[in-house]
């Protein structure tokens, strides 16, 4: 007699997912995590959701709602300290990444003072 494996892991397309999940409720989430990572998160969010694909295929993604609500949860992007994630993280960031994080926060702008603590690449 055969068994059989009754914890089998179904999907199903009616599984939530985190594009679900209202913008202010991500907001309030992201401000428990260091700018940096923040940006990170809005930057996932930007290329997980279809409509924010660049038409020209930048290497910057385009802003979503969800995205800005993550970055505006922010007071103030005065000061980006890269020193404020772990080290293992911001080994692991390229120039690349770094371009988009300070893109996605409008640097330029924003940013009055940059650490690039831990960046190797």
């Amino acid at each position: 007699m055969s068994e059989v494996n009754k914890r089998r892991r179904t999907t199903s397309i009616d599984s939530p997912c985190i594009n679900d999940l209202p913008d202010i409720l991500l907001a309030h989430v992201s401000i428990y995590l260091a700018k940096p990572s923040q940006a990170l998160f809005a930057i996932t969010l930007m290329l997980m959701h279809p409509s924010s694909a660049s038409a020209n295929n930048s290497s910057t993604p385009n802003a979503n709602a969800k995205s800005n609500a993550i970055i505006s949860a922010t007071s103030s992007w005065r000061v980006l300290d890269f020193g404020d994630i772990e080290k293992s993280l911001a080994a692991m960031l390229t120039d690349h990444d770094v371009h988009a994080i300070l893109s996605c926060i409008d640097a330029p702008n924003n940013v009055k003072r940059l650490k690039l603590a831990g960046c190797v690449k």
